[in-house]
């Protein structure tokens, strides 16, 4: 268990300083943990974490000064009140290979005389037994300080949870990490930037560099394509319209705003009217007059059949009465819980497994709240997940979280207004370069 770090801070009423670039926070091991045996010592994580504009220059000013073994733990952006120190806040980790330093640690913080107006000539000199670690000072009052105490129990909380990890797969810290470290740090960077889930990044990290452990001298395109190929083991894609066996018919379903209507349009003039199949349009939204004219006037416009539905019971009669015809049913937006006006339409669908239900969602949407709505509308029996907006955001890691955590299939991805183009199906190869930004990287090199 990592040792109890050890702050300095100053009373507040320093002389304003200028905004520190990187590191504000880190620890020392305690005299008790110097006393601890040789292999207690080496299992010792040095923690320190940095505020930079991106997490490549975090990582950088990590590595300058922790050492090429220094590993990510964490990575958020930094709260308000630190937001001067950079954009991006990211914990890094280190084993120490040799016992920690003999230097003194202080029993408590220094008094004001001593922070500010101590006489640098009269301080005593640096133990001489091993290098001085920097001590930071910064101001703070009583809540920031129980502020960083509780972030700092949160990243203990995570080092044990990366120790049992590594103990459950027989590994030292130290002999887990990465040859490469450097292509490690920075896709572990994009990844964290993308919003995909930490346990799945930790983990397709880890089984990409046992891809690469026979090839010291792996490259940034082998560790491209050693990542891709775990991402995509991750989740699935299903670009299809209707279930095997089944009429080639799709309801879309979805939060308000999601973007139901223009994406069925562009659906069916890619899946159908492109193929020279006849396409019906159904509309089954009764609370917005404006959303039945609109699908009326595409259907006009592309020369489709068009029905608006007020009751489930009709919408039974006119997808058994469609015949060879593609049919694509626009819903009311709902917010999933089943209490709402689509209440009628959950209890439908629940019973009716046959029938290719989408779950169209945003990608701009907070990763929580996204958990959240696909959870609400698993009353609806939603068999694939559609998302829209991916113009709207860079972080696209949600797409595979979500896939990853339903076991549901990822269909198309919209990313425009533009009809009918701005849609494509969705392919695992697309996602995980999305995911790795490498076409962005390309252009910035």
């Amino acid at each position: 268990m990592p040792p109890t770090p050890k702050f300095e801070t100053g009373t507040g009423n320093e002389p304003a300083r200028k905004p520190a670039p990187a590191a504000v926070r880190l620890w020392k091991p305690t005299p008790a943990a110097t006393q601890a045996s040789g292999e207690e010592q080496s299992r010792e994580w040095r923690i320190k974490t940095y505020y930079a504009p991106n997490m490549q220059a975090a990582m950088l000013q990590a590595r300058d000064e922790l050492g090429p073994d220094a590993t990510i733990i964490s990575s958020r952006p930094a709260p308000p009140e630190r937001r001067h120190l950079g954009e991006i806040e990211a914990v890094f980790g280190l084993v120490p290979n040799s016992a920690p330093s003999s230097e003194p640690v202080p029993k408590k913080r220094p008094s004001p005389a001593a922070v500010q107006g101590a006489n640098p000539a009269s301080r005593p000199p640096a133990a001489s037994a091993g290098p001085t670690e920097p001590q930071i000072h910064s101001r703070r009052d009583d809540a920031d300080w129980e502020g960083l105490t509780s972030h700092l129990t949160d990243v203990r909380r995570q080092l044990h949870a990366i120790q049992r990890m590594l103990a459950a797969n027989n590994a030292h810290p130290a002999e887990s990490a990465p040859a490469t470290t450097a292509y490690w740090d920075i896709y572990c960077g994009r990844l964290l930037e993308s919003g995909l889930d930490k346990d799945l990044i930790w983990d397709v990290l880890r089984q990409a560099d046992q891809r690469l452990a026979d090839d010291p001298a792996a490259n940034d395109a082998a560790w491209q394509e050693a990542i891709a190929a775990e991402l995509k083991r991750r989740f699935t894609v299903d670009a299809s319209i209707g279930l095997p066996g089944r009429p080639a018919s799709a309801i879309l379903i979805g939060p308000p705003g999601a973007g139901k209507t223009t994406t069925l349009v562009k659906l069916a003039v890619q899946q159908g009217l492109m193929k020279r199949r006849p396409v019906r349009l159904i509309c089954l939204d009764q609370q917005r007059i404006a959303a039945s004219r609109q699908l009326e006037a595409y259907a006009a416009i592309l020369g489709a059949r068009f029905t608006s539905l007020a009751t489930v019971e009709g919408l039974e009669k006119a997808m058994a009465a469609a015949g060879s015809e593609m049919v694509f049913v626009d819903t009311a937006g709902s917010d999933g819980s089943g209490w709402d006006a689509g209440e009628e339409l959950a209890n439908w669908l629940s019973g009716k497994p046959e029938i290719d239900v989408h779950l169209v969602l945003p990608a701009s949407m907070r990763d929580r709240d996204l958990s959240r709505i696909i959870d609400r509308f698993a009353l609806f029996s939603p068999h694939k997940l559609l998302f829209t907006k991916l113009d709207e955001t860079a972080s696209r890691g949600a797409l595979v979280t979500e896939s990853a955590r339903t076991g549901k299939p990822i269909s198309f991805l919209s990313t425009g207004r533009q009809i009918p183009d701005d849609i494509e199906p969705a392919d695992p190869a697309r996602i995980a370069q999305m995911l790795l930004r490498t076409e962005t990287a390309r252009e910035e090199r």
